[in-house]
């Protein structure tokens, strides 16, 4: 399997088990400090997903520089 998708499946394991935690932290809505640690881990988690998406985009465009193909691979996702 891709190196790349494991790692996206990482981020978003990661990111399900941050908001598990945020949304558990409503429960005792005075540790709002929790709260906060895991809505800034998930955005954090977030802007590294699309870091590498947009690496491998610019991966895929390298290899196949013809714009039409890639438009076509990328709406068949």
């Amino acid at each position: 399997m891709n190196v790349d998708l494991l790692q996206f499946a990482d981020y978003i394991q990661q990111s399900v088990e941050a908001l598990n935690k945020a949304l558990t932290g409503l429960r005792k809505i005075k540790d709002v400090r929790s709260i906060m640690d895991s809505c800034i881990e998930v955005n954090k988690l977030e802007n590294l997903g699309d870091q590498l998406k947009d690496a491998l985009v610019g991966k895929l465009l390298d290899s196949n520089p013809d714009p039409i193909t890639f438009i076509k691979m990328e709406r068949d996702l």
